[in-house]
């Protein structure tokens, strides 16, 4: 969801972690700043295989090869956009199980607060979407060729 380079190790084969706290299904994931998110989803009542909403978050951090509780969804979302830009994870629209609605909230996690915040909606309900970031530098400017200063063809350089 948003390839932190210093989450993979050349030369590492995948190994099992410790499983999340909440069982989820069509959530969505990022790293950020070394760790692991899993945010929203669902899943489905064990008795009655009826789907309900998760809301909450957490993250896993490999150095400690741990998940730790992060604040949860403002809104149900799962089946959510999501990317990651400028240090925040942006959550965008979804679809809750329980009331059967599509989503065009855009729900926006600060990892320094540690809290949730609504951004600007989509202009309309989705679900299954993907997103992404594209960051295009401008090309530096290049430099203007060196002009001849004017002198004297052949010989030496040396003044008369």
């Amino acid at each position: 969801a948003s390839g932190d380079p210093d989450l993979a190790r050349p030369g590492e084969a995948w190994r099992n972690r410790p499983p999340m706290s909440v069982a989820r299904g069509w959530h969505r994931m990022a790293s950020l700043r070394h760790l692991v998110y899993a945010i929203g989803g669902s899943d489905d009542h064990a008795d009655t295989a009826e789907r309900f909403d998760i809301l909450e978050a957490e993250f896993f951090d490999p150095r400690s090869d741990q998940w730790t509780r992060a604040a949860p969804l403002l809104r149900p979302g799962s089946e959510a956009g999501l990317a990651v830009w400028a240090s925040r994870i942006y959550v965008l629209g979804g679809y809750s199980w329980e009331s059967a609605a599509f989503s065009r909230v855009t729900q926006v996690f600060d990892p320094d607060a540690g809290f949730w915040s609504r951004g600007p909606d989509l202009p309309m309900r989705t679900a299954g979407a993907a997103a992404c970031v594209c960051t295009v530098r401008a090309e530096p400017p290049r430099p203007e060729p060196e002009k001849k200063k004017p002198g004297r063809r052949g010989g030496s350089e040396s003044p008369p």
